[in-house]
């Protein structure tokens, strides 16, 4: 009886083949993941722009229909540009907010990436408290002054955490601490007051004026940027 070659067996992986496979895999996803994460945050930057966009072309139309009046930060303890409340005490309603008649949207007042509080909303952004019911003929350069900002009071009230804030002090006044939060891989998204959005990196926010110039609470290029007259 003739008997043919038997098939031979094929082998399965080794232990240190599959651990040589499981350590490509995590090298991989090390170098995947931070890009990704860029990746992810790059989009979420684009939307908060538009969203500031759309916060600044809505406070413009309040102006319009005010006398070409800036809107006022808070009216009250119960009313402010972002939102409304029945109490003093209670968390925001955004429909009930000054400029919401013309946005009509709630989610267009939060930024993706923040993660503060949201006593006040939790929109992450920030009006120019020096344009607080500021006539529009005062502005000296609408193109150079910050209407609203990504904001937030980084490590408050503890480290690690984001205080909320829904008005911007000038830099020279952020004692002890910032009032604008640059989220975005250390840039903010900002809106003008003519209504154009761009993005600014902290470093040149924060770079300190020439000596000449500066002045008590103006310091900062920022502060100018946030100055009705600039000097």
């Amino acid at each position: 009886m003739r008997y043919g070659k038997r098939p031979v067996a094929k082998s399965a992986f080794t232990l240190i083949e599959l651990l040589v496979v499981i350590a490509v895999i995590s090298l991989l996803s090390a170098m995947l993941f931070p890009v990704l994460a860029q990746a992810r945050e790059k989009a979420r930057q684009i939307s908060c722009l538009s969203n500031l966009q759309q916060i600044g072309v809505a406070t413009l139309l309040y102006a319009q229909d005010y006398d070409d009046t800036l809107p006022p930060w808070q009216i009250n303890s119960r009313l402010y540009w972002v939102g409304g409340r029945d109490k003093a005490s209670g968390a925001l309603d955004k429909t009930r907010g000054l400029i919401f008649p013309y946005i009509r949207s709630g989610a267009i007042q939060n930024c993706p990436s923040y993660v503060g509080g949201h006593h006040l909303g939790g929109a992450g952004y920030g009006y120019n408290l020096l344009l607080n019911r500021a006539p529009l003929s005062r502005v000296e350069n609408p193109t150079d002054t910050l209407l609203f900002a990504d904001a937030g009071v980084p490590n408050f009230p503890r480290r690690g955490e984001v205080g909320e804030t829904i008005v911007i002090s000038p830099p020279a006044l952020w004692i002890p601490s910032p009032e604008m939060d640059f989220r975005h891989q250390g840039f903010a998204n900002m809106v003008w007051a003519d209504g154009h959005a761009r993005t600014m990196k902290r470093e040149s926010f924060l770079m300190p004026l020439p000596s000449e110039t500066q002045r008590v609470g103006y310091r900062y290029i920022g502060d100018r940027l946030m100055a009705l007259t600039k000097y």
